[in-house]
Order: C-alpha cells, then structure tokens, then sequence
C-alpha cells in the first residue's frame, strides 16, 4: 500500500484549489474509478466547495451509501447556499418522520423554481392521499417539462382520482417514451376495466419488447383467468431468456404438483444464484418436508429472515422459531399449496 499523493492532485492540495480538486473528482467518475472520485470530491469539500457537497451526495446515493452519509453531503451543500432541496428532500422522504420538513424544502424549491421540485411536491401530495393537490401541481410540472417520469406520475395521480381516461392516455404518452412501468399500468388499468382483449394484446406485445416484469405480470394474470398452461409457457420462455423473476414464478406454479416439484427445485436454486434471495423462502418450506431436509430449511428461513424478508420472517414466527426436529410428519409441511409463493422481488404492485 502507497501512501504517496499523486503529484498533480498535491499541487491542488497545497494550492487550496477546491474547484480544481472538484473537477479532477468527476473526472475520475468518469472514467469508472468511483472510490477515487469519492475521495477527491470529499478533499474537495474540504475547502468550502459547495457543489462537491452536492457532487457528493449523489456520487454516495448511487454507491447505496448509507442514508445518513447522503443527507448529511446534501446538508453540507445546503448550508453552503447550493440547490439541493430537491436531492435532500427525496432522500428525507425515506424517513416518515420528517415528511413536515419534506414539505418545507420542496415547496421552498417550488417558489425558487429549481427543477424537479414539482414534480416531487405532487408525488408528496400524492402519498399523502391529497389528490386534487397533487394533480394541480403534477399538471404543472407537465407544463414545465412532460419527461416520461413526470407523465407516468400524472397518470397514476389521476387513475386514483376515478380519471380513467386521462390516465390512460398519460400513460401511454410515457410508454410511448420508454417508460417501462406505464407500460404495465396502461395495461393494468385495462385489465381492471375490464377490457381484457386488449390487456392481452398489449402484454404479448410488452413481452416480445422484454419489458421488465411483463412476462410474470402476464403470466399472473392467465393464472387467475385459469389458464395455467397459458402461464407455464410464458414463464417457461422467459426463464430461457434468463428473467429470475420468472424462475420464481414458474417455481411457485410446477410447486403445486408433485410430479413438477423437483424442477421447482432446481428452479428456486436458480433463482438464488441469480441474485434473488428471497427464493430461499420458497425452496425452504418445501425443503421442510423432504427427509432429511428439516434442518436446513430452518437454516435458510432464518438467514433469510435475518436478512430482513418477511415472508421468512412470518413462516418461522408460524412454527419454525426453533430447530425443527421430525417436521417431516407435520401434516402442513412438504404441501406444494401451503408454500408462500412469494411475488418476483422486483416486480411491479399492482
């Protein structure tokens, strides 16, 4: 390990050149070399720069920082007369306790017209159930730019106030734009209308497109028509193309036959290499019932739930809290229909 500064960054050092030190940290961010980006925009902050406050908070939000190292950059930065009221106000909103001040900020940035802030006092309405507030301010956020994100807020806004119509054709506005989640609400608001021709046409066509969580979205709405065959083999195609969500979902399905459960397995299995966690769940309650599988099943239910998946969490306060032993004759074990079948972790609520 070299402890030596490189000669250009000691130069700044030694010149108090905050800004110089600013730019140097985003262009290592740049070119990919983010811990060394953080480094240079905290030594820049060092020095009074209120822009690499700011630079800063968003470089630790998309790290996943913790949220107190976020507000605390954005905190920096405002003091120092930088606007981040929007940034910080997002970030705050996180918190349920300090929705009073979300407010404040937010509408302080609203009157001073920074941008986003709008859009993010509508979506504070929104949550809040206010919803004639909420599509006042939405409506003018539109105004000032109709980027898809903002379009798919006034849709959603404007479907909870009964605006059916209007809502569909906002979303299809953002669809249109690439915003994938208005895809799957046009659908969804087809779908509760009643209209499902069209819902069907347009969840084959999201499909085809790989739309993120259109094929086990489509998949649980054959479900419920009971068409399960329909649902195996749109599952079927989008695990070939390597959606975990839909190895999830496909276990849940092959999960209820006997004769099915061991790809379910495998499927599971899959699933967790893949990177989604909460598939152990669903492979340890069937794990449960298999001889000799008691103990690890308790294993995985109680590192899931450690890791804070509720699903496990409710399945062990139901009477897995201790080692199992001999659960291989308990009637509710090893029953395909007693499993939880957790929803895609990703997937969209409806």
């Amino acid at each position: 390990m070299t402890n030596v500064v490189d000669p250009q960054i000691d130069d700044l050092l030694q010149a108090g050149d905050g800004e110089g030190l600013h730019e140097l940290g985003k262009a290592a961010f740049d070119a990919g070399r983010e811990d060394e980006g953080l480094a240079l925009l905290r030594v820049a902050a060092t020095f009074g720069d209120a822009a690499a406050f700011a630079d800063l908070g968003a470089a630790l939000e998309r790290a996943d920082a913790p949220s107190d190292a976020v507000i605390a950059a954005y905190e920096g930065a405002l003091a120092l007369e930088c606007d981040v009221r929007v940034a910080l106000a997002v970030e705050l909103s996180h918190r349920d306790g300090d929705v009073p001040r979300v407010a404040t900020l937010l509408q302080d940035a609203v009157v001073d017209g920074e941008p986003g802030a709008l859009h993010q006092l509508g979506l504070l309405r929104l949550r809040r159930g206010e919803l004639e507030e909420s599509i006042a301010l939405l409506e003018r956020a539109v105004a000032e730019d109709d980027d898809p994100d903002v379009l798919d807020s006034l849709a959603r806004a404007m479907a909870r106030a009964g605006r059916t119509d209007e809502a569909f054709g906002l979303f299809e506005r953002a669809a249109e734009e690439g915003h994938e989640e208005a895809v799957l609400a046009r659908i969804f608001l087809l779908e509760d209308a009643d209209r499902w021709g069209e819902a069907e046409a347009l969840y084959r066509a999201a499909v085809e497109a790989d739309v993120e969580d259109a094929a086990v979205c489509f998949a649980t709405a054959l479900g419920a028509r009971g068409r399960r065959a329909d649902a195996v083999e749109v599952l079927r195609a989008a695990v070939e193309r390597g959606h975990a969500g839909a190895m999830m979902d496909l276990g849940n399905l092959l999960a209820e036959d006997e004769a099915t459960l061991p790809e379910a397995l495998l499927l599971y299995r899959r699933a967790v290499a893949s990177g989604h966690v909460d598939a152990a769940t669903n492979l340890a309650t069937h794990l449960r019932g298999e001889q000799g599988s008691a103990d690890v099943a308790w294993a995985l239910l109680a590192l899931a739930a450690a890791e804070g998946d509720e699903v496990a969490d409710g399945v062990l306060m139901g009477g897995l809290g201790g080692r199992p032993a001999g659960r291989a004759d308990d009637p509710s074990s090893g029953s395909p229909g007693g499993a939880p079948a957790a929803p895609a972790a990703d997937g969209p609520s409806r």
